[in-house]
């Protein structure tokens, strides 16, 4: 019995892994991304960088009672075909939740929290 129910609980868990994980790495367009995101969350945001047009950033808020932010980063071409994610990050609780900055020298681009600062090698 303890068996079957241990089973049970670790297919079940699988799932969940799996459905979390699952998120596509690339988007046909602008368009399929804001397909996805209403989907998979019940409120989300696009914010698209002045500086760095092409930078589409992406909020999605989910859970009930606490809610939750993540913040999806997409790095699309000139003409808004072909966006690839770039980082996904969990802001925490929307409460305590501050956009993230977004900035780029010659050779990184550079995205910084409140408590971390990330940067990935730009390659052309």
């Amino acid at each position: 019995m303890f068996t079957k129910l241990s089973i049970a609980i670790l297919l079940a868990f699988s799932a969940y892994v799996h459905a979390e994980t699952s998120a596509p790495i690339f988007f046909e367009d602008v368009g399929s991304i804001e397909y996805w995101f209403s989907i998979k969350y019940q409120k989300y945001e696009n914010v698209k960088d002045e500086q760095y047009p092409e930078i589409l950033i992406y909020y999605g808020v989910k859970g009930s009672g606490i809610n939750r932010v993540d913040g999806w980063f997409f790095s699309c071409a000139k003409a808004g075909r072909t966006c690839s994610l770039i980082f996904m990050a969990d802001f925490g609780e929307s409460r305590y939740f501050k956009p993230a900055k977004v900035a780029m020298n010659k050779n990184n681009l550079i995205i910084r929290t409140s408590d971390v600062e990330i940067a990935f090698k730009i390659t052309k």
